[in-house]
């Protein structure tokens, strides 16, 4: 869960920041500037979800959001014909959330 924290902190702050990289990721692909915002925000509330034990729902819906920026992401890359590592990385992301969502023990429980 640590790595899966740091990346949505690091990350998140980098899209607020709106920073070169960003910016020119979001170029290429056909976003405008502006949607750094909105993936750094999610990113951030994701991040808050995870921290805090009793988030319940909210949880729930920041794995959710997370699966979807990331089959989003894979897509975008795929469609603007990138690399197949740069289409590959956002799915090996999503695995290892896959993984820590498996393993986390503050996960709703099937009642």
């Amino acid at each position: 869960m640590v790595p899966l924290l740091l990346f949505l902190l690091w990350f998140g702050v980098s899209d607020l920041r709106r920073t070169p990289d960003v910016t020119a990721a979001l170029s290429h692909l056909g976003y405008p500037e502006y949607f750094a915002y909105f993936l750094g925000v999610g990113k951030l509330l994701a991040a808050a979800a995870f921290l805090y034990p009793a988030a319940g729902r909210w949880r729930e819906w920041a794995y959710a959001g997370l699966t979807a920026e990331f089959v989003c992401s894979f897509a975008s890359h795929s469609l603007v014909g990138d690399s197949w590592g740069m289409r590959i990385a956002p799915l090996v992301i999503l695995a290892i959330m896959s993984l820590a969502g498996l393993f986390d023990p503050h996960r709703l429980r099937s009642s």
